[in-house]
């Protein structure tokens, strides 16, 4: 999943430059009720409950979708604080069981969760009965997330997730890339991504590119025992605020061919990582380097955000420019 980032982040916004069709529909309407609390409250951090309701129900988990359900109370508190959620319009992805889905419903004003496992939404609806609540039955990665918040009738929301690891770069770029509608997310991700997202780890290209469009902090590191059934490997909780980006487009564009030339070169000197871009010469391109204020000897993964950006913007002014 983290191994090829910087193809993943290229893809992205690649993905970006074209509309998406909204996939998915509401079922909020139409799911037939199923008798889970006919004689009982179910707690959904009880892994006894979570298995009595997998039996009643014929479910069980998914490997290809990643399906680790988080069961830890202190946990989804601990989420759900941090996305502070009062008043606002949620979009949860991948919300299995309910856990969070239940306590968001309980502070937001509108919850949309999105679900890919068709299994799922009947259950999650039958479990967590909110008034609050709409079920879309889909992939995320399909679904126009700002056409969402508009039918829903709000200007802006927040993206709740405890993400499959397999997926977690493709839906946390594509959401930054595509979904200007959403101010802020906090999700749940592996903590070799995570690390890698805050600049704390190996540095990727997701390093850069996430920071491109948002700030980050890390809420907090969970145990492998916080889910069911335990994943291997540690999770983390992160909030990713956007902020404005400072490219125009054919800026932009450029930033995410240097991006991906440097990544995909490493320990080479940036004049030589960048030698495979197109439309410039290698001597206008030392000459946008130096322009650009920068070392051509340094390697492209020491530079920041902001020196990558300025970078770009000269290279984009000399890409045209006749020897």
């Amino acid at each position: 999943m983290v191994g090829n980032d910087n193809n993943q982040v290229e893809e992205n916004h690649r993905v970006n430059n074209r509309d998406r069709e909204a996939e998915g529909s509401s079922i909020s309407d139409r799911i037939p009720p199923l008798d889970l609390r006919a004689e009982r409250r179910y707690c959904l951090t009880s892994p006894a409950d979570i298995k009595e309701i997998m039996r009643m129900c014929g479910f069980s988990f998914s490997k290809s979708l990643g399906q680790n359900f988080l069961i830890d109370s202190h946990i989804v508190e601990k989420i759900v604080d941090a996305a502070q959620v009062e008043g606002r319009l949620v979009i949860e992805i991948g919300p299995g069981f309910g856990v969070l889905t239940e306590a968001l419903c309980q502070k937001a004003a509108k919850v949309i969760a999105i679900e890919k496992d068709k299994k799922i939404p009947p259950i999650l609806r039958t479990l967590v009965p909110a008034d609050n609540l709409d079920i879309i039955e889909g992939d995320a990665l399909q679904v126009n997330l700002d056409e969402l918040v508009v039918q829903a009738g709000y200007e802006h929301a927040i993206v709740v997730a405890n993400l499959p690891y397999y997926i977690t770069t493709p839906i946390v770029m594509g959401v930054l890339e595509q979904s200007r509608r959403i101010e802020a997310l906090v999700v749940m991700m592996q903590k070799e991504v995570a690390d890698r997202i805050l600049d704390e780890g190996d540095r990727g290209a997701i390093t850069i590119a996430a920071s491109y469009y948002a700030d980050s902090v890390r809420v907090t590191d969970v145990s492998k025992n916080s889910f069911m059934p335990a994943p291997k490997v540690g999770s983390s909780v992160i909030r990713m605020d956007r902020h404005e980006t400072f490219l125009s487009g054919r800026e932009e564009e450029v930033f995410f061919k240097v991006l991906k030339a440097i990544y995909s070169t490493r320990r080479k000197t940036l004049l030589n990582s960048l030698s495979s871009l197109k439309n410039i010469s290698k001597n206008n391109l030392k000459c946008a380097i130096i322009e650009g204020g920068i070392v051509v000897s340094v390697r492209g993964e020491t530079l920041t955000v902001a020196e990558l950006a300025e970078l770009s913007k000269s290279i984009a002014r000399w890409e045209d420019k006749l020897e």
